[in-house]
């Protein structure tokens, strides 16, 4: 009984291994059976003319760079012109809208943003190109600055750097800046018809001085000084007596 009951038992567990075994390998051959699932993607077709991948990148995924992404989907199709009635695929994951593209929104885009960036053919490698240092600039030295200045002309007999001075400037004394703004005028000879320069920083009024200011100043006038005469050498002091020797005779 043992022995009879032992068969039975092996050989339900020998079919139920069968079984268990056949079942796997079905399973199996249904997996590789059924296709795989790619990335699905959204068509556009091609209406308007200036479109470009840039373009329907922008429209549909909401970025310009995203033409590259399309360039790859769409090979052979040239990223700048794009022939009417072409399809465009768009990977649905990058999609922000499914409306069809306006003709406005085309339009809209200005032509910098319509072009696209270079086809997708690989560049081709070029040689280093050698920076131009560009020598170095002399620097030139400013001129000075020359003081600004204004121009009176002398039109009235009795002028003087000193009563001009006093008139444009309100001081006699400034008659002594004048003598050196105009090293060539003789201040004691001032004549009808000359320039005299006077300093812009000196200067008070611009109105041309009248003929009646000159009797007004010469009462306060204060003359230039005359210039200094050559030192005179001073006389030969008397020679002493000698004590010794002969007497000398005095000079006549």
């Amino acid at each position: 009984m043992k022995t009879g009951f032992q068969k039975i038992w092996l050989a339900g567990l020998l079919g139920f291994t069968l079984l268990w075994i056949i079942a796997g390998c079905a399973q199996m051959r249904d997996t590789s059976e059924r296709p795989r699932k790619g990335p699905s993607y959204y068509e556009h077709k091609v209406k308007w003319t200036g479109e470009s991948l840039s373009i329907i990148a922008r429209w549909y995924t909401g970025s310009f760079e995203n033409w590259k992404v399309l360039a790859k989907i769409n090979p052979g199709m040239d990223p700048n012109k794009i022939q009417m009635g072409a399809k465009v695929r768009i990977p649905e994951d990058l999609m922000k809208t499914r409306k069809p593209m306006p003709e406005n929104f085309v339009a809209s885009l200005s032509p910098e943003k319509k072009k696209a960036l270079p086809a997708t053919s690989e560049p081709k490698p070029s040689k280093p190109k050698k920076a131009k240092i560009p020598p170095p600039k002399e620097i030139k030295a400013k001129p000075p600055v020359k003081p600004a200045y204004y121009e009176h002309k002398v039109r009235w007999s009795g002028e003087s750097l000193s009563i001009i001075a006093k008139w444009y400037t309100g001081s006699f004394d400034n008659w002594k800046t004048l003598a050196k703004a105009n090293p060539k005028i003789n201040p004691s000879r001032i004549y009808t018809g000359q320039k005299i320069r006077i300093p812009g920083n000196l200067l008070k009024t611009r109105e041309p001085m009248p003929k009646s200011f000159l009797a007004d100043a010469g009462k306060g006038k204060r003359e230039e000084p005359p210039p200094e005469p050559a030192p005179q050498q001073p006389p030969p002091d008397e020679e002493e007596p000698r004590l010794f020797g002969p007497k000398p005779y005095p000079k006549k």
